[in-house]
């Protein structure tokens, strides 16, 4: 009996605290602010990360089986440009980008600007209408929403690169700039 009380007083303590903490969130009006705020953290991160790394590192692969740090960066600003012409019923003004570090910096650059131009100019009208989309449809203003939770979980991969080779990632800096900040070692 004492655990069927201990057990109810636990529920009914967990669900008062869920509609409390509930009533206090102010969740966006529209779908898509939420994820505003990380279209306008992201670009400026990962191309940070991308003029921090040293050239010599772009081609280096933690496991062989992985993509170089210049593929991944690559694949970012490629996917960057694929996800948003899709949103905007366009063909890819890129489709492939070299995976050194100018043409990389180059068109993560051009990829968020396209993006957020996207972003900034399609009506609501815009955003609900539905385009083909990794197997399936899905309104355009998902897609471009998705193109940023994709740069975000990539950008994960970046961190474990720039740690492999010493470097601290930009969001981790306290005031990132162009040179990479490196890593103190444990006897500093």
């Amino acid at each position: 009996m004492k655990t069927l009380k201990t057990t109810v007083l636990l529920l009914l303590t967990t669900l008062f605290f869920n509609i409390s903490w509930a009533q206090e969130v102010d969740l966006p009006k529209e779908p898509m602010e939420s994820v505003d705020i990380a279209s306008l953290y992201v670009p400026r991160t990962i191309i940070t990360a991308a003029e921090q790394m040293p050239e010599e590192y772009y081609s280096f692969r933690p496991t062989p089986d992985v993509r170089s740090f210049g593929e991944l960066m690559a694949h970012i600003a490629e996917s960057n440009f694929e996800m948003t012409a899709i949103a905007k019923g366009e063909t890819a003004p890129v489709l492939e980008v070299a995976p050194t570090k100018a043409e990389v910096i180059k068109a993560l650059e051009d990829s968020f600007d396209y993006s957020a131009k996207a972003r900034e100019e399609m009506t609501k009208e815009q955003k609900e209408t539905m385009v083909k989309f990794m197997g399936g449809t899905q309104p355009a203003g998902n897609v471009l929403d998705f193109s940023v939770f994709h740069s975000l979980q990539h950008y994960g991969n970046v961190i474990v690169y720039m740690r492999l080779k010493g470097l601290i990632p930009p969001s981790s800096q306290e005031n990132a700039g162009n040179e990479p900040v490196r890593q103190k070692s444990k006897q500093e």
